[in-house]
C-alpha cells in the first residue's frame, strides 16, 4: 500500500461457491465429514465432564445461576 492510497473498507465475500466445490471432491468431504464426528464427539465428551462435575458439587447449571 502506498502513502496516498486510501483504505477501503472490508466486505463480506459469499464462500457458498467455492465450499460446494470442495466438498463435491470426495477426499474432501471425507475428511470434513470426520472432523464433524470428531467435533460431536469433544463436544459429548465435554458435556459428560461438566455433569459429572456438577454433579459432584450438588449442582445444576440453573441453580448456580441463581445463587449470584
Amino acid at each position: 500500500m502506498t502513502e496516498d492510497a486510501i483504505p477501503q473498507p472490508a466486505t463480506f465475500v459469499r464462500g457458498n461457491d467455492d465450499l460446494d466445490r470442495l466438498l463435491a471432491a470426495p477426499q474432501i468431504a471425507a475428511h470434513v465429514a470426520q472432523a464433524h464426528a470428531e467435533a460431536e464427539e469433544m463436544d459429548r465428551v465435554h458435556a459428560m465432564n461438566l455433569a459429572m462435575i456438577r454433579g459432584r458439587f450438588g449442582i445444576v447449571a440453573g441453580h448456580r445461576a441463581r445463587r449470584k
